[in-house]
């Protein structure tokens, strides 16, 4: 009988965690580094996919990982595809973005740059050919004050660095501690300068209804029990350079 007691008081004190748990889709667009490329079959998937994973450890739930482009992201929250996303500007998305969706109340603060291979280019910004990222382009525009006509979305981080180097485009504009390492491995000669003249806190978003308030009140709850600064000490490293200088 006692047995009998202890079982039901078990269940009783476990069915909230139960129902609660739950499979989540997850889908990010890869951000070195802290979202790397290929980050599902890798030994260093970057600093916010160990975030992510103890998240998912301490919910108790299942993390269904996948990689998309930043246009894909907010498509997937506006049509109900996908429970969460990142990373995404804190409160700095395009107006239309949080009539479907809502941000985790967590950031961590990110510098974007200005690269040029020409020193002179970053005397006259509105009249350059700006090479970012699929998908950033509204986002870049919005942020930065430069007219959306300025911008090229069309590739990678990679391939829009080469066409850099090779001048067809003017400048690349894109997160400080993403770029620089590709730039440093390229070997080439950068100028670059923080543009704009702030940091972006970057977060993680939920559809705004109530099953994504639910995941968002559950996720911001475990944050605090993780030390996020040691975690993403190496993204406050590239924070502190000078705000304009040379890479070589």
């Amino acid at each position: 009988m006692r047995l009998k007691s202890l079982f039901l008081t078990a269940i009783v004190v476990l069915m909230p965690l139960i129902l609660l748990a739950g499979t989540y889709t997850v889908v990010l667009e890869p951000l070195p580094p802290f979202i790397n490329p290929g980050f599902a079959k890798s030994s260093n998937p970057g600093y916010s996919i160990v975030f992510l994973k103890q998240i998912e450890k301490q919910l108790g739930d299942t993390f269904k990982f996948s990689e998309a482009p930043y246009s894909r992201l907010k498509w997937g929250l506006k049509e109900k595809k996908y429970d969460l996303v990142g990373h995404m500007p804190y409160k700095l998305e395009v107006k239309e973005f949080y009539e479907y969706a809502q941000d985790v109340d967590w950031s961590i603060d990110v510098i974007s740059d200005l690269y040029v291979v020409n020193k002179a280019n970053l005397s006259k910004i509105n009249s350059l050919k700006i090479g970012t990222p699929r998908g950033n382009k509204e986002f870049a525009s919005e942020l930065t004050g430069i007219p959306l006509k300025n911008f090229y979305d069309s590739g990678t981080i990679e391939s829009l660095l080469g066409m850099l180097y090779k001048g067809r485009i003017d400048a690349f504009w894109f997160p400080r501690a993403t770029t620089m390492p590709f730039v440093r491995k390229s070997g080439n000669k950068v100028y670059y300068k923080q543009f704009p003249d702030f940091n972006v806190p970057v977060c993680f978003s939920v559809q705004k209804n109530a099953e994504g308030a639910a995941l968002k009140k559950r996720f911001e709850a475990e944050i605090a029990k993780i030390n996020t600064k040691d975690l993403f000490s190496e993204i406050h490293k590239f924070n502190s350079l000078p705000a304009e200088g040379e890479i070589n």
